[in-house]
């Protein structure tokens, strides 16, 4: 019993350990995202409301326009409180989380099949690339996780009391307010639980009762235009995302060539939206289960929690394909709930893309469970062996590969990812706005180029600068537009003008007397032209160039760029 428990503890430990060791280092920088639900969390702390001026919102944080779910930001709250504006607090809740899963895991997979299949997929899911790399971010997802996790915990253990439906039920909703990506998938789960599990409910009532709590709590995220859910849907969803573009004038390409032959109903029967889409729907939802996807390249959506690698460890691959196996070889209720959370766990990704490293997270705690399985069959091979040498050999060759395998994965993740995949996080942000608080009252007027990184710089200068939420609330000094899609960009905050390119700005300011400030990618400007200060990266290579207007303007005044 003791040895349970201490094998219970290390891995807790572990996943602590893995979680928020240099949490506010690696990843360097922060993410835009970060940044935004940081801000947030900070302005409703002070004032009450959102940095839109909005009081205590419920359907979702404004935000960049994407109308991000609200929970998450809620939960940064206390830990912005205790330790101040910081990446550490930004990303606590989520790392938090993080260990919380693996809690979550081992009680959900030792109630579903056992205790040694409950340790294993504990292990698994402490030592997870994926998980590890969402833990170490202040996103939704990794949150939603664990309370889906709860509400089946909570599910299953109906036959205690009936109460429980009602707690699955909660937080099954509140996994929707986490995560917007969860108002499709978080029914999908309930209707699964529901059609396996009927037969057994003692009292239909509970069930019935419960489902109207679900929908109920759920009602507003589906009702309202600008709830998160459909807002971010409208903007990311798989007819309307940058792809889209590509597929419709492809296929306008085809129906053209294709009338030029044969009758133009022909054509269109063949060549039309429902089908193009159609297949890119199916397309991406296979690519979920590729061996690329999940242990050899990852996605190209991941730079900013983990290097280019597989999303899980390779040596797991095994372990899948015989999960697997056991999963179809015993058709009893849970092995059919598994495969049912498989099958529908990468629909909500599919419908924006091909592999989305936080939408497609919500596959990672049933691909762990299968694995744990497939690992189990395997230890029982090896206690099947009737050589002790043998044994010990296998025993010992999978102690090394998995310890090589984290260690390897760990150290890379703490010095070349931080290093070599900074810019996905945007470092260097949190150096240049503290500079530009330094230069602030030295120069007219500011101006910040965003064509080498995105259009976002604004909530980094609002982060770092712990600018105050009243003020911006007020939009006093600011500047911004929103496209017709819902994306804000904000062009002014006081003196500082964030602009696409420094080319924008150059006939505005020539012949004017006052000091500017320019700011952009090195390349941007004269190789010998004076700097102010020099932005670099970890590696020591330049971000941002700082120069005054006047070190480019010689006497004729006659701009050099």
């Amino acid at each position: 019993m003791k040895n349970k428990i201490g094998l219970f503890i290390f891995l807790v430990v572990l996943a602590i350990l893995l979680r928020f060791y240099q949490l506010g280092a690696v990843p360097a920088g922060l993410t835009n995202d970060e940044a935004n639900i940081g801000y947030d969390a900070f302005s409703i702390l002070h004032t009450g409301r959102d940095q839109w001026g909005e009081y205590f919102p419920l359907q979702g944080f404004r935000g960049f326009g994407d109308y991000r779910s609200p929970l998450y930001t809620y939960l940064v709250i206390p830990t912005i409180a205790i330790f101040d504006l910081t990446e550490f607090a930004v990303r606590f809740p989520s790392a938090l989380f993080g260990v919380v899963n693996v809690i979550c895991i081992f009680f959900l997979t030792s109630f579903l099949f056992n205790r040694r299949v409950g340790y294993i997929s504990g292990l698994l899911f402490a030592i997870s690339p994926w998980s590890i790399g969402l833990s170490r971010v202040g996103i939704e997802s990794n949150a939603a996780i664990t309370l889906l996790l709860i509400s089946m915990l909570s599910f299953l253990h109906f036959r205690k009391n009936p109460v429980y439906f009602y707690i699955a039920a909660l937080f099954l909703c509140l996994s929707i307010y986490m995560y917007s990506a969860y108002i499709l998938f978080a029914p999908l789960v309930w209707i699964l639980l529901s059609v396996i599990f009927l037969k057994n409910f003692s009292s239909k009532k509970h069930l019935f009762f419960a489902t109207c709590l679900v929908i109920l709590l759920c009602l507003p995220t589906v009702i309202k235009n600008d709830t998160s859910g459909k807002v971010r849907f409208s903007q990311i969803g798989i007819t309307q995302n940058i792809d889209s573009l590509g597929l419709v004038n492809n296929l306008n390409a085809a129906r053209g060539s294709c009338i030029t032959i044969y009758p133009e109903f022909v054509c269109k029967i063949i060549n039309n939206k429902p089908t193009v889409f159609a297949a890119k729907l199916i397309k991406n939802y296979i690519s979920h289960f590729s061996f690329n996807f999940l242990y050899d390249y990852g996605t190209k959506t991941q730079y900013s929690i983990l290097p280019q690698r597989g999303l899980l460890f390779l040596f797991e691959f095994p372990f899948l394909i015989l999960g697997i196996y056991y999963i179809l070889k015993n058709k009893i209720k849970y092995t059919k709930l598994l495969l049912g959370l498989l099958l529908i766990s990468p629909i909500p990704d599919s419908l924006t893309g091909s592999g989305h490293y936080s939408r497609a997270a919500m596959m990672l705690p049933w691909l762990i469970i299968t694995e744990s399985l497939g690992a189990t069959l395997f230890i029982e091979f090896i206690e099947k062996r009737k050589f002790l040498l043998l044994k010990q050999f296998l025993y010992i060759t999978i102690c090394v590969v998995g310890i090589f395998s984290l260690s390897a994965f760990f150290i890379s993740y703490l010095t070349y990812f931080k290093d070599h995949y900074s810019s996905y996080s945007h470092y260097g942000y949190k150096a240049l706005m503290n500079d530009i608080l330094f230069q602030k009252n030295k120069f007219d007027t500011i101006y910040i180029a965003n064509h080498f990184n995105d259009t976002k710089q604004y909530i980094f200068y609002l982060f770092y600068s712990r600018y105050s939420p009243s003020s911006y609330q007020a939009k006093k000094d600011v500047i911004y537009t929103q496209d017709e899609k819902g994306w804000i960009t904000v062009k002014k905050i006081d003196n500082i003008y964030f602009v696409t390119t420094i080319s924008d700005v150059s006939d505005s300011i020539k012949n004017n007397n006052q000091r500017v400030l320019l700011v952009s990618h090195p390349s941007d400007f004269p190789q010998d032209v004076k700097a102010q200060n020099i932005i670099k990266d970890t590696l020591g290579y330049p971000l941002f160039k700082e120069v005054d207007y006047f070190d480019l303007v010689p006497i004729s005044g006659e701009k050099t760029f």
